[in-house]
C-alpha cells in the first residue's frame, strides 16, 4: 500500500515528517511541527495513523475520516483558519 495518504495529511497539517522505518504493513517516523516533535506509525493497509495522543483513519486521498465513516475536510491557511467539516453540510 501506498504512503501517499500519510504524506498527504502531513501536508495538510503543515508538518514534516521524517521516516524511520518502512516496512510492506507499517511505516513509523517522525512529524515536526513549528513547536514540536513527536513520533507516529502509520497501518499502511488500514490507513491509520497511530499519534501519542490520538488515532487518525485517513481516506485514500489523506482526508481524515470520523468515526462513522464520513470524510473531514480541514484548510488550513495562515491568514484565515477555517474547518469545514461535512457532518455540518
Amino acid at each position: 500500500m501506498s504512503v501517499k495518504p500519510l504524506a498527504r495529511w502531513a501536508i495538510f497539517q503543515q508538518w514534516s515528517l521524517r521516516y524511520t522505518e518502512r516496512g510492506d504493513e507499517i511505516v513509523r517516523g517522525i512529524f515536526t511541527t513549528p513547536t514540536d516533535s513527536f513520533p507516529f506509525s502509520y497501518d499502511r493497509a488500514a490507513r491509520i495513523i497511530h499519534l501519542p495522543a490520538r488515532t487518525v483513519q485517513l481516506d485514500e486521498h489523506g482526508w481524515e475520516v470520523n468515526p462513522s465513516g464520513r470524510t473531514t475536510f480541514q484548510f488550513k491557511s495562515r491568514r484565515n483558519p477555517k474547518e469545514y467539516n461535512d457532518d455540518e453540510a
